[in-house]
C-alpha cells in the first residue's frame, strides 16, 4: 500500500478508485491500508464471488459462460466497460 511505502498514488489510478469504491472503502484501502480478506472485499462490492481454491475453474467457466453471450457485442462491451 502507497501510504505504508510511502508514496502517493498517481492521479489517475485515485480517480480509478474513487470511482470503482465507495468512500469508506476508498479511505480505508488508501489511508489506512487496510487489507481486504474475501469477505471483505464481497461485502464492499471489490469482488463479485469468492470461491475456494478447488471451485476457481469450475467458477471461472460459469461466469465465462454466462457473460460469453455478450461476445458479438464485442467492440460495444469494450466501449461500455471503459466507461465505467
Amino acid at each position: 500500500n502507497e501510504v505504508e511505502i510511502p508514496y502517493s498514488l498517481y492521479p489517475g489510478m485515485a480517480a480509478i478508485l474513487r470511482i470503482k469504491m465507495t468512500p469508506r472503502t476508498y479511505r480505508d484501502c488508501v489511508l489506512q491500508a487496510y487489507r481486504f480478506n474475501s469477505q471483505d472485499a464481497l461485502d464492499q462490492g471489490l469482488v463479485d464471488i469468492i470461491a475456494s481454491e478447488n471451485d476457481i475453474l469450475p467458477k471461472a467457466k460459469e461466469l465465462a459462460f454466462k457473460w460469453s453471450k455478450f461476445a458479438r457485442a464485442r467492440p460495444f462491451y469494450g466501449m461500455l466497460k471503459e466507461e465505467m
